[in-house]
């Protein structure tokens, strides 16, 4: 017995097993009659190094998301649109006991996706990269890719199956005629022609791993990083409302400062001397300073201040140019009385509710703002919160705020601020 050739042949029949169950699986995923595996490819580099352009990720549908996971979804469920990105962080605007949101960016990108993606519209954690075959998925869904995957293997094989098998009805033939009309023995002589090119059977694995090929989808992994041009801002191919320019500062070189509004300046941790007359405790008098670096003024009409998963929305002010927007549950007064009188360039606004959102943790936290169409503006944690920063801004003494130094500096990180006695309004 030719072992070998019989361990050649268990391969041989293993390989094309196993290559038509995972095709037919992909296939059957594509379609939705089995919930499995699906394949995506990422057609930009918004995720690397994690995930290099032209990858395949493969997806399966969890029971539930984490911080770190890299989900691929449909932002605003739209499904037309699927991004592979990383799960920043999870907000709970209706409290911990009802369903997450979860909030995206992709690696390469500096700031946070403007989308918060519902748990349904999540297709499944990123299990497994294949990277670069992404190329072959975009070759094969062309026509001459598909023809030349597809069609011309399949034809070779089906045709080297019914000439294989047309052979062997002839010489069923002949030897029923040997054997019946001439009483003889049919011996199997078959030779092989060295100058016939005859493809082996492993070759019908061709056609079905371009069928799989061709069933797999893109997915984009859009980048956020904001370019200005010609008085407009492109983000991810699609033409957006303006948000944040953000660089970072070569060594010895000027202080890098943002091109549109940043979160300035925060007060999270008061003491009693910061609260007059103790009216309120002690969330009353916390602040948030927001700074506008650029020479015109900027209507914040329906922006909203994501205050450690409680929203603010902002009413219609103008912030100036090189001006500057405080909030606070507290009266323009009492802050004033801390801290002094503020400036012509100082726009005020009182919450509803006598503190921001529902009051800031002593020790940790993060502030999201957006404008009135959900696009991201700014930023950042702090304390032990690393959601958006890692590291955050470290955690202040009672009583002191962090600031940026100088005023609007962004290089998008916690080195943008240092600790001090607290400035509204300046």
């Amino acid at each position: 017995m030719n072992y070998a050739r019989l361990i050649y042949k268990i391969i041989q029949i293993s390989l094309i097993a196993v290559t038509i169950s995972v095709v037919a699986l992909l296939i059957l995923g594509h379609f939705g009659y089995v919930d499995t595996v699906k394949p995506f490819v990422v057609q930009s580099g918004s995720m690397e190094p994690a995930i290099p352009t032209a990858s395949i990720v493969f997806s399966l549908p969890q029971n539930s998301y984490q911080q770190g996971d890299i989900i691929t979804f449909q932002p605003d469920g739209d499904k037309t649109k699927i991004v592979t990105h990383r799960v920043e962080f999870k907000l709970y605007p209706d409290g911990v006991e009802n369903e997450a949101l979860f909030v995206t960016a992709g690696d390469a990108n500096e700031d946070v996706d403007r989308w918060e993606v519902r748990n349904e519209h999540i297709i499944g954690k990123a299990v497994l990269t294949v990277p670069y075959v992404g190329y072959l998925v975009d070759f094969a869904k062309k026509p001459q890719g598909f023809i030349l995957l597809v069609i011309v293997p399949a034809t070779i094989v089906i045709y080297e199956e019914l000439k294989n098998l047309l052979t062997e009805i002839v010489k069923e033939l002949k030897s029923v005629k040997k054997r019946y009309f001439k009483g003889e023995t049919f011996k199997d002589d078959r030779t092989i022609t060295n100058n016939k090119f005859t493809p082996p059977k492993s070759w019908m694995i061709i056609p079905i791993i371009g069928v799989g090929v061709f069933m797999i989808t893109f997915t984009a992994g859009y980048f956020s990083d904001i370019e200005k041009s010609f008085e407009n801002l492109f983000q991810a191919g699609i033409w957006e409302s303006p948000s944040p320019s953000v660089s970072p500062t070569p060594t010895g070189s000027p202080p890098q400062i943002a091109t549109y509004l940043v979160i300035n300046e925060l007060l999270y941790d008061t003491t009693n001397s910061q609260n007059p007359g103790g009216q309120g405790g002690n969330n009353r008098d916390e602040f948030v300073e927001i700074y506008n670096p650029t020479s015109v003024s900027v209507n914040v009409n329906g922006w909203i201040l994501n205050a450690d998963g409680s929203v603010v929305t902002l009413p219609n002010l103008d912030i100036p140019g090189e001006g500057f927007l405080v909030i606070s549950g507290s009266e323009m007064s009492e802050l004033e009385t801390i801290y002094g009188q503020f400036s012509d360039n100082v726009k005020y606004y009182q919450t509803e509710i006598g503190k921001v959102g529902n009051g800031f943790d002593d020790a940790r936290g993060y502030l999201i703002l957006s404008d009135s169409s959900s696009a991201l503006i700014d930023s950042l944690s702090f304390g032990n919160d690393t959601s958006i920063f890692n590291p955050s801004v470290p955690d202040t003494e009672t009583g002191n705020s962090f600031e940026r130094e100088p005023n609007g500096v962004d290089t998008n990180s916690a080195d943008d601020f240092i600790e001090n006695s607290p400035t509204p309004g300046n």
